[in-house]
């Protein structure tokens, strides 16, 4: 059989291949046994991928991007590898977080011999249970991110240092809208809270400037929305 034919039988059988797999393609490209590469041993370019880090929400995807230069070397020929299984999956030119935890996510362009990776760190939904502390406060919230209203394309999580303490839900009293952010401790007075925004499209989180001290108070009405900014 022709080894051109056999290599294109075989990626087409499955385009995502596991990162243990790696070595042992390179291992067959330096052989000869299935690759066939063109053009000199050395690539003219360079491939990069347009994010080196991701930390993405379970349940979300994003579109990762291979850049080539010269623009010429773009081709289709890119195949994705992880250095382990069942956290992440690709679709097309997707990550999909199906879990918590980290991978090393490599992009591999076969025709331009040209390698390029990107760490993913998939987090869990941002919920809290309230049964693991004995303190709340509640703030009453005016929520703007960058000049408009949260939607669903965004959550707003209250933290303690990286220890996520509560998270914002959209309410509505007497025609206006606002959020509530029940927020929890274990102390009554200690903690530093901090407000992040995290972006369901773009898998990027953004953090308010201000903070505020767990005091077990209400902070705001409907009627006086506590104003919490991110410009």
């Amino acid at each position: 059989m022709d080894r051109k034919l056999k290599y294109e039988r075989i990626v087409q059988a499955k385009r995502y291949i596991p990162f243990y797999l790696l070595t042992f393609l390179l291992l067959l490209t330096s052989c000869g046994e299935f690759f066939e590469f063109y053009g000199d041993a050395t690539p003219a370019g360079t491939m990069t991928l347009d994010r080196h880090e991701v930390n993405i929400m379970v349940g979300d995807s994003l579109l990762i991007t291979p850049l080539f230069d010269p623009d010429t070397l773009s081709n289709s020929s890119v195949y994705w590898m992880t250095d382990q299984e069942g956290i992440i999956e690709m679709v097309k030119d997707s990550i999909v977080a199906l879990q918590p935890g980290s991978v090393l996510l490599t992009a591999m362009s076969v025709s331009a011999q040209l390698l390029d990776s990107c760490r993913v760190t998939v987090m869990p939904q941002w919920k809290v249970d309230p049964m693991d502390f004995l303190f709340d406060m509640v703030i009453y919230a005016d929520v703007t991110v960058h000049g408009q209203k949260p939607d669903k394309s965004m959550v707003i999580g209250a933290f303690c240092g990286d220890e996520l303490r509560g998270v914002a839900e959209p309410k509505q009293a007497f025609g206006i809208d606002y959020m509530e952010l029940r927020i929890w401790s274990q102390y009554r007075e200690r903690d530093s809270i901090n407000f992040r925004c995290y972006y369901h499209d773009t898998a990027v989180t953004e953090v308010f400037p201000d903070s505020l001290l767990f005091d077990g108070e209400k902070h705001g009405t409907p009627s006086q929305l506590f104003k919490l900014t991110l410009e």
